[in-house]
């Protein structure tokens, strides 16, 4: 039942991010963590499915890569991930689910509301720097970083088709550092880690598929904001998790 439950999460997660671009770790991290699954494993199952993930929407996308941003966006994030993965080793368990419930509540809210005042905050060179620069660091320690990276994508590329292709091919890139440095360290991956990955590929897939269905038929802007919405309720209970 744990199995297909978190299989379920991660489909309904998946299908979801694929249409906005946004939040389907952010979603389905705090929802595995309440169906029982540890950290360790849901972010190593969430790295391995979102890089195979990310392969398949760059076949779909990768005339539209702005490569030489998508490096860019690699060198600054990459600078993070390993503050971000050695803080999740140092810092207590209650800790770091207070923290991804902030990083889920912060990230759905702004969102959410897309303040002109955040815009003109983060249009600065200097601020982009440190969005790519924090989006390492939440992605070293909880393959979640997608909010902050979207923020400055959104600033950096206008056109709907460079910003979906150019983020298909720096998630490719910032996932894989990260899966080959928790693999490093740790070298076996755990048998219900295993599982769910076997489990969780093709429906990513499919989510995938769908996704890209739903985003030649409607708005993306509906479903971002409920993404935000659900993505600020799971940060509560995470929270509430916690204690």
């Amino acid at each position: 039942m744990q199995l297909l439950l978190a299989a379920f999460i991660i489909f309904i997660s998946s299908w979801l991010g694929a249409i906005g671009m946004f939040g389907s770790n952010l979603l389905a991290t705090p929802l595995l963590l309440w169906a029982g699954l540890n950290l360790e494993t849901v972010i190593l199952v969430l790295l391995i499915i979102g890089t195979v993930a990310s392969l398949h929407m760059l076949t779909l996308t990768w005339r539209t890569v702005n490569w030489w941003q998508a490096g860019y966006m690699l060198l600054l994030a990459g600078l993070g991930l390993p503050v971000g993965y050695f803080a999740m080793e140092l810092l207590p368990q209650p800790l770091l689910l207070v923290m991804l419930g902030l990083i889920c509540i912060i990230s759905g809210v702004l969102h959410l509301f897309r303040l002109q005042t955040l815009k003109k905050l983060f249009s600065s060179p200097k601020a982009k720097i440190g969005l790519l620069l924090a989006g390492g660091v939440i992605h070293g320690a909880f393959a979640c970083g997608g909010a902050a990276i979207v923020l400055y994508a959104r600033e950096a590329f206008p056109r709907k088709a460079e910003f979906r292709g150019t983020l298909n091919a720096f998630w490719i890139g910032l996932n894989t550092i990260l899966a080959l440095g928790i693999l490093w360290h740790r070298p076996s991956i755990p048998a219900p880690a295993g599982r769910l990955i076997v489990v969780g590929i093709p429906l990513v897939i499919i989510g995938n598929l769908l996704g890209q269905w739903v985003v030649a038929r409607t708005s993306e802007e509906r479903f971002r904001d409920f993404v935000a919405a659900l993505i600020v309720v799971c940060g509560v209970l995470i929270i509430g998790k916690a204690f």
